[in-house]
């Protein structure tokens, strides 16, 4: 198997892997929060909206893409918070958390992290964000099914 790490404007980039059949294991992306600061001024682009519904179908497109191309059992890392804009509350967590599930998605985990300095990062702090006994626990879930499937490819018809 090998790893590959796409970089670059995610509307972009997926609609790439989506055209050239691209099977993804993980997906980590940290798409723009609203209109939380001014983004570059391309046509396709999810930061730059005139309006919250705007963004939220920009964002519902995303993840339609990535659950084209994500393998059964792939998890995809969704880095996003609430934001306020011109004095109101947008909860984007919980809003594209319910575009996930329409999507097929099946909700895992939150993770909650403080930030913390990189420099600093320790084995103690992978231990309270619970990242770390996350990814072990999926890893071994893909692995099981792999192997389940692996059994039941290799049975006699």
């Amino acid at each position: 198997m090998k790893h590959i790490i796409y970089k670059g404007d995610t509307m972009h980039r997926i609609k790439e892997m989506v055209t050239d059949c691209v099977q993804v294991h993980l997906t980590v992306t940290s798409p723009p929060y609203y209109n939380a600061k001014e983004y570059n001024k391309e046509d396709v682009n999810v930061g730059n909206n005139e309006t919250y519904h705007d963004y939220m179908l920009k964002i519902e497109e995303l993840i339609s893409d990535i659950y084209d191309v994500t393998i059964p059992g792939g998890i995809v890392v969704w880095n996003t918070s609430p934001v306020i804009y011109e004095g109101r509350r947008y909860p984007i967590p919980f809003d594209t958390n319910k575009i996930f599930m329409d999507n097929g998605f099946e909700f895992m985990e939150d993770i909650l992290a403080a930030i913390m300095d990189a420099n600093n990062f320790k084995e103690e702090d992978m231990k309270k964000t619970g990242i770390k006994d996350f990814i072990k626990k999926k890893q071994e879930q893909i692995k099981e099914q792999k192997e389940k499937e692996d059994a039941e490819s290799n049975k006699p018809a």
